[in-house]
């Protein structure tokens, strides 16, 4: 997604008087999850993935 994007979708959402946007369906998908899994899960998952990104 560009900047572009992100910024259309932010302005689209600010004229709607939207507090929070989320461009795109992969982030809204990706929003969708840490909603619905377990919190358990949302943390191993993401203590696993900032692994991998540590130096």
């Amino acid at each position: 997604m560009s900047a572009e994007d992100v910024v259309d979708a932010s302005l689209r959402g600010l004229e709607q008087g939207k507090p929070v946007v989320v461009p795109g369906w992969r982030y809204k998908f990706y929003v969708f999850l840490l909603k619905a899994l377990p919190g358990v899960l949302v943390r191993s998952l993401a203590l696993r993935t900032q692994g991998k990104y540590r130096r």
